[in-house]
């Protein structure tokens, strides 16, 4: 039987059309809408006072007191949509490997309702009476977490944000790491609340509908909603062996690129063809075999006029019979939420033969009458196969295709492409606005952090940082692009600039759709969201500045590299905290090694500034007022610093061909969560060594040949003892520890990718970066501590990251 084949054996929905898969379906199907009278958000000052919004619902009936002070609304949606999910796959109570048990959601906004929160206690009543409870519901990843903790899985976590193509993306990578041997089983799917800074952003830029949508007719405008699903994904062999529902089996997926515009759809519909064109190869079909499309169908009028011009692309003549529709029309954009949504909506299309509707639709206005949109009526007919599309802000496409499970079908499978290099490097940060800096920097062991100068501290206790330099756009990016970009999407596009340099790659026609864009940030743009929000607490939704908008969306800088550079191909955001740079290495990573693209430039990026200080600053013990002294006995806190990083990953044969010199081999990674404390990190450390032990089994290396180890440890007590412990029990103790975050502070996401280059320079030069103002390493758990400059031959290094909330991501590299 084939191991390629992964099926859908559960879902969950929640949304304005019903709260469960039935309530949901039957409404959908009916064309009953669920766009209403806004009542959660006063929409005096905005362009609409109607969207999807969940209005029959009770927190306390489906949760505790103690769940709902760690849960905001998009925590409560993704668990309540996993409960189902779980439950209908046979799951609930089951005896299961928790440790192969994984969760991928997709979100736009995270907990920015308890963010928005916060902002406005800390403007109204001062930062020292504002509730710092609601931070630890506030970071992207927080519903991504409160889903594996309330499941207690603790397999691989991690976290889209592709804005409108989050969920989407998510469903693919979870169906990525199942085929890699990750997991077993995988929950996946997006959430996203309705929130004031979306309504506003909407608004500002003259895209909210201030009716109800008509997409593909009248086409003047969205209607945003809330909501989340998830699916349970797992191998067809698994599925079959415990006799699990099949409702459909995940045929294939794709992601692309624009290039054209931050906020703007190419007209042409080049880049959402492509996507269609290779998610179909993925899935063996072809164009005749598709029956239904679920559009991603906005409302807008560049939405409308972009996409059928894609599908003719694609399917050609044939697109006239192949129905239609947009979900969106009964239940409002949900933003992350809505490419999953879209395929429960496909999925439960091809296990019932049921075609939903396109609903407020006007035959008399529409711009494409050859095109059958399934208008206000829903319609019986065989669903075989069902294609999802999912389009956002940034240019990024998405395109999901399930069918009905067949046990002859055959599915291409992708043959093992070769071997990984990392041949590009770029940084800036704290440490210089160049690699060869930020080597020099990791070398010596100078520490980079001091007080901060460039943003107003004085209600902060702690006063200090690693800042970022000036950076020019002088080589990076004309004037005008250079002014349409906010702080974090420049360190991100200065250090991809230098890496695609350092490479030599160039980008041209003949390959810009097989290189890929994969971002990473931990904190994503917070200062443009912190100055959309302020004008809307201070000022009001009317005094929003539109040009600030586009940028708010944690892929914005993605969207920004990939028009800069002219690079077309898969591009994802992977926005799961402090791991969130050494996952988007392995996602480039695995695509390679599918043979899907030839190179992936991979960027990470976080900033700091006033919003972020504050915010730390407001959680006990967090942040330090001396120096950063990770695995000391009297560590007292850690210090923030902001850092661009970015990397060229290539297949290992191209890049002999082309000449390019391999600085680093990838070799494996390990992937795992704990779900001791939902913001908080297992002191006992034991899911953090099994991913330390999982990557050096991927790797086929044993501890003793380690050369280094570029820890994770922050001056965070607790954290720093869980890594010790994790690295004792992975038989790690006598590997040469280093840990850079005591030199250029913690750059949260970007904080993996600050240990890659100093594992690269371990590896390169021999130079092992050492932990700074070490003086009395823990008694009790003895590392070898890397305590001055040190110069040795190194083959191997281990690369260690963890993110609050409890997940952990390790990496084995090896000499080129």
């Amino acid at each position: 039987m084939a191991a390629n084949r992964v099926v859908i054996t559960g879902l969950g929905v929640v949304s304005a059309a019903g709260i469960g898969r039935e309530e949901f379906w039957r409404n959908v199907v009916a064309g009953r809408t669920g766009i209403k009278i806004l009542k959660s958000i006063d929409s005096t000052e905005l362009r609409t006072k109607v969207a999807g919004e969940i209005q029959d619902y009770c927190p306390e009936e489906h949760f505790s007191r103690r769940q709902l002070r760690r849960l905001d609304r998009a925590g409560q949606y993704a668990v309540l949509a996993a409960r189902e999910a779980i439950k209908q796959a046979g799951l609930e109570g089951a005896e299961i490997d928790a440790s192969r048990a994984g969760v991928v959601l997709g979100t736009s906004l995270g907990g920015m309702q308890s963010g928005d929160c916060f902002h406005r206690q800390w403007l109204t009543r001062g930062l020292r009476r504002a509730r710092p409870g609601l931070l630890l519901s506030y970071p992207i990843h927080t519903p991504c977490d409160a889903v594996a903790h309330h499941l207690g899985w603790r397999g691989p976590r991690s976290v889209i944000s592709t804005a409108c193509a989050a969920g989407a993306n998510a469903l693919g990578l979870a169906r990525d790491l199942l085929l890699a041997g990750q997991a077993d089983v995988m929950l996946a799917g997006g959430v996203d609340p309705l929130c004031l800074l979306s309504f506003t952003g909407f608004s500002v830029l003259q895209a909210a509908c201030p009716e109800h949508c008509a997409p593909y007719s009248r086409s003047d405008g969205m209607n945003l909603g809330e909501g989340a699903a998830v699916l349970v994904l797992e191998p067809l062999e698994r599925a079959l062996e415990r006799r699990a529902p099949i409702l459909a089996e995940f045929l294939g997926y794709a992601l692309s690129a624009d290039a054209y515009h931050p906020t703007a759809p190419d007209p042409s519909g080049r880049g959402a063809a492509t996507a269609m064109i290779q998610a179909l190869q993925m899935a063996g079909l072809s164009r005749e075999e598709v029956s239904y499309i679920n559009g991603h169908g906005t409302g807008t009028p560049a939405n409308d006029q972009a996409e059928p011009r894609a599908m003719r692309l694609v399917f050609g003549s044939r697109l006239s019979s192949i129905p239609i529709s947009s979900t969106k029309s009964i239940i409002g954009h949900t933003l992350g939420a809505a490419g999953a949504i879209e395929v429960v909506t496909c999925t439960l299309a091809v296990e019932r033969d049921v075609i939903p509707p396109t609903i407020n639709f006007h035959a008399e206005r529409v711009a494409y009458p050859d095109l059958d949109f399934v208008p206000n009526r829903s319609r019986a007919g065989q669903v075989e196969v069902a294609l999802s599309n999912s389009f956002a802000f940034g240019g990024n496409n998405a395109c999901v295709i399930v069918g009905k499970y067949r046990a002859r079908r055959s599915i291409p499978r992708e043959e093992p492409a070769g071997e990984v290099v990392i041949t590009g490097l770029g940084a800036v940060g704290a440490a210089g606005n160049s690699i060869e800096e930020w080597w020099r920097v990791l070398a010596r062991g100078q520490t980079c952090w001091g007080p901060v100068h460039g943003f107003d501290v004085s209600a902060c206790r702690c006063q200090l940082g690693a800042e970022m330099p000036a950076l020019s756009p002088r080589g990076i990016a004309s004037p005008e692009a250079w002014r349409r970009m906010d702080t974090l999407s420049r360190q991100a596009l200065v250090a991809a600039r230098q890496a695609i340099k350092h490479a030599g790659l160039s980008v041209g026609k003949d390959n810009e759709n097989r290189i890929a864009v994969i971002f990473a940030t931990g904190s994503g743009p917070i200062e443009t969201v912190e100055a959309f929000n302020r004008s809307i607490i201070l000022q009001g939704p009317a005094a929003a500045n539109p040009k600030l908008f586009p940028n708010t969306v944690m892929n914005a800088a993605a969207g920004h590299i990939c028009l800069a550079t002219g690079i077309k191909g898969p591009t994802s955001t992977i926005t799961a905290g402090g791991v969130s740079s050494l996952q988007a290495l392995i996602y480039a990573a695995h695509m390679l090694r599918c043979g899907r693209i030839d190179a992936a430039l991979v960027v990470c990026a976080d900033e700091f500034n006033q919003a972020l200080l504050a915010g730390h600053d407001c959680l006990p013990g967090f942040l330090t007022r001396e120096a950063v002294r990770p695995f000391d006995e009297h560590s007292s806190g850690t210090l923030l610093g902001a850092a661009g990083v970015a990397f060229v990953l290539e297949r290992e044969e191209l890049a002999s061909q082309r000449g390019a010199v391999g600085l680093a081999r990838w070799l494996g990674y390990g992937l795992a969560g704990d779900t001791h404390r939902l913001g908080g990190v297992d002191p006992r450390g034991e899911d953090w060594s099994r991913a330390i032990t999982r990557a050096l089994e991927q790797a086929g290396v044993q501890p003793a040949v380690l050369g280094y180890c570029a820890a994770a440890a922050s001056g965070v007590a607790v954290v720093d003892r869980a890594e010790a412990l994790a690295l004792t029990a992975a038989g790690c103790a006598a590997v040469p520890v280093g840990a850079p975050k005591s030199l250029v502070g913690d750059c949260m996401g970007c904080a993996g990718a600050v240990n890659v280059l100093a594992g690269i320079l371990a590896l390169r030069e021999g130079q092992l970066t050492p932990t700074a103002h070490l003086q009395e390493p823990l008694a009790d758990l003895p590392l070898a501590h890397v305590r001055q400059p040190v110069r040795q031959e190194v083959n191997y290094v281990l690369i260690n990251s963890f993110a609050y909330g409890g997940n952990y991501t390790s990496l084995v590299l090896g000499s080129a």
